[in-house]
């Protein structure tokens, strides 16, 4: 699917062809998710299995945004259609130019398609391929993809010269992929592939065998088929299969020290399950519930959050099936909102950025004082401050907020989602004769300040995009650094009352007093900035805001998600400085309308030790 997708000329026309007037489309609607298989040329089937995936936030609704990072992943060279953002292939050039962790653009295609070179071993024989036929071996590899082995191998009797043949921008060829299914049905195509004399020794983008693939799938009965076509230098496979027995028996029994030990040899055996295991490792410390070693074997080992048991569970269901409540309350920060894997594009791993820049840091302190407010300050949600378990209706407002560090969220697969949400959300403001700039500000004695205006950073005031803050316990924000915000379940219990006053959405304030309220837990001892709670800076995108400095009825909160994702706007602000003396609250409803940039440490101050 090259330059346009059947008659669209691009995903955004695609798109909005598919969804209703206000540019969603509902997640259970079969007249949506059929129009956009035809769209892409898929199956509904195979659509309707991921609309899951492709609505991120799990809101029900599926966004532009959303769509369109799903979509890169099974298109290439297809426009997006907007003006303001970077072609996939070009991703770089979106990205913020004050970040320091993203790698300069490069262009492998010629030599990984000239005679002889390194393309050759790696999926391509020798000769220089057209275009043509790059797409064809393209749509061959998106039908094993998707398990479609009979129209596969009637499309190989035709073009058995493109069996072995891996674009470049492909991670995976057909083999690879049929080995990655390894089940049953799976095994009996690899043997009708080998019949028409695939290679078996054909490496993937990242230089694995199918066998390779097969064993760190877990997938017994493929390794068991595989192993024997393999050469004298790859035999190692059994070896490796029970070492991956080693590493769950060790997990199992929760001899941890003897876990990371064989980890350290093998570490990419962290998502191995050979048959007949029914976990993985990830699953057995999940069903032990030890937290500590959750975050080593996903912070150290990078183990797939997403990767199923056999019966089908992720480690977060494990969790929660043994009534383990903190592992599951980690495993479901860290659960990714968006796929960074890609067959086209490798995006980085996401880097929280320690700021050291003294001018930088003087103004995170500067905005701590100017965004406290010193009066009026007492809201219910105080009372739940310390520690988020205990109520306390005594718990003081702290007198002011110390500033200790701060990281940059660097984060360029979630970046660019934000940044088409906010694209899009820019062309609809523009067209828009009703659309009003929004400033958020805090009010601190006499002085009236401008949030983004004390950072100054870049905005984009077309959109109504601000500066504002989010606060959380810190394996809660370290989570949504790595996976984004998710609607799914946020505003829980934000007021009293249950669910959030304007609504089930994500909650941000501009003042630094009042988002503390909800910084429940202190960073352990033993941690760098021992002692410190965090709060978030985020990006958010208001575009055209619903305002309201009215008390709301509780028959009235459902209203304000219904206006944002199926009405006319994008966000609500909720004047309560001006109805109660107190703050302004913002809210989204969709996780890419928001981007957590910085994770700041601080301590309170003037106020009783039980209460820092």
């Amino acid at each position: 699917m090259a330059g346009q997708i059947g008659q669209f000329a691009s995903l955004k026309e695609g798109f909005f062809a598919c969804a209703n007037e206000h540019g969603h489309f509902k997640t259970g609607d079969p007249d949506s998710v059929r129009s956009l298989a035809e769209f892409l040329g898929l199956d509904a089937e195979i659509v309707r299995a991921r609309i899951d995936e492709i609505d991120a936030d799990h809101n029900g609704f599926v966004t532009f945004a959303e769509f369109a990072l799903w979509a890169d992943r099974h298109t290439r060279n297809v426009p997006l259609g907007l003006a303001g953002v970077a072609p996939k292939s070009r991703w770089q050039k979106g990205m913020p130019s004050y970040w320091t962790t993203m790698p300069a653009m490069k262009d492998t295609a010629e030599e990984e398609l000239s005679p002889g070179g390194s393309g050759a071993r790696r999926g391509l024989p020798p000769g220089i391929y057209s275009q043509e036929q790059l797409d064809q071996a393209n749509s061959l590899i998106d039908l094993a993809k998707f398990g479609k082995w009979t129209t596969l191998m009637e499309s190989l009797t035709l073009r058995q010269d493109l069996l072995n043949v891996r674009p470049p921008y492909r991670e995976y060829g057909i083999i690879h992929q049929a080995a990655y299914f390894g089940g049953k049905e799976a095994v009996g195509v690899l043997r009708q592939l080998v019949a028409l004399e695939a290679d078996v020794h054909v490496l993937t983008r990242t230089g694995r065998t199918a066998l390779d693939v097969a064993v760190l799938r877990g997938s017994h009965l493929a390794v068991a088929y595989l192993e024997p076509l393999t050469s004298p230098d790859q035999k190692n496979a059994r070896q490796r299969e029970e070492s991956a027995h080693a590493i769950l028996d060790a997990t199992k029994m929760a001899r941890w020290e003897e876990l990371f030990q064989k980890l350290q040899l093998c570490p990419d055996l962290v998502n191995a399950r050979p048959e007949p295991r029914e976990y993985a490792a990830l699953h057995q410390a999940a069903f032990h519930g030890d937290v500590a070693v959750l975050q080593r074997l996903v912070d150290e080992f990078k183990a797939d959050v997403c990767l199923r048991s056999k019966s089908g569970q992720t480690a977060l269901q494990v969790a929660i099936a043994s009534e383990k409540h903190q592992a599951s309350t980690y495993l479901d920060s860290v659960m990714p909102t968006v796929h960074l894997h890609d067959e086209f594009v490798t995006f980085p791993e996401q880097v929280c950025v320690s700021v050291t820049d003294p001018e930088m840091l003087s103004r995170f302190q500067a905005l701590l004082e100017d965004v406290h407010k010193s009066h009026n300050n007492w809201t219910r949600d105080r009372r739940r401050a310390t520690d988020g378990e205990v109520e306390d209706k005594s718990t003081p407002v702290p007198q002011g907020y110390e500033f200790v560090a701060a990281f940059r969220n660097e984060n360029a697969a979630l970046w660019r989602t934000y940044q088409i949400n906010r694209e899009i959300v820019k062309e609809r403001c523009e067209h828009n004769a009703s659309f009003r700039q929004w400033v958020p500000w805090t009010a601190s004695g006499t002085k009236t300040v401008t949030l983004q205006g004390r950072l100054d950073f870049e905005l984009e005031a077309g959109a109504n995009e601000w500066f504002l803050f989010h606060a959380s316990i810190p394996e809660a924000l370290r989570g949504i650094a790595r996976t984004g915000f998710k609607m799914a379940k946020v505003a829980k219990g934000a007021d009293s009352t249950g669910g959030g006053l304007y609504g089930e959405g994500t909650y941000f304030s501009d003042s630094i007093t009042k988002v503390d309220e909800y910084a429940r837990k202190r960073v352990v001892l033993g941690e760098e900035f021992e002692g410190c709670r965090t709060a978030a800076l985020c990006r958010v995108i208001g575009g055209r805001h619903f305002y309201t400095d009215s008390d709301i009825e509780q028959s009235d909160k459902s209203q304000f998600k219904l206006g944002a994702l199926q009405g006319e706007y994008h966000s609500t602000v909720g004047d309560r400085l001006k109805l109660k003396n107190t703050f302004r609250e913002y809210v989204v409803y969709d996780g890419s309308h928001a981007y957590l940039e910085y994770i700041i440490y601080y301590k309170r101050l003037g106020i009783d030790e039980k209460y820092c």
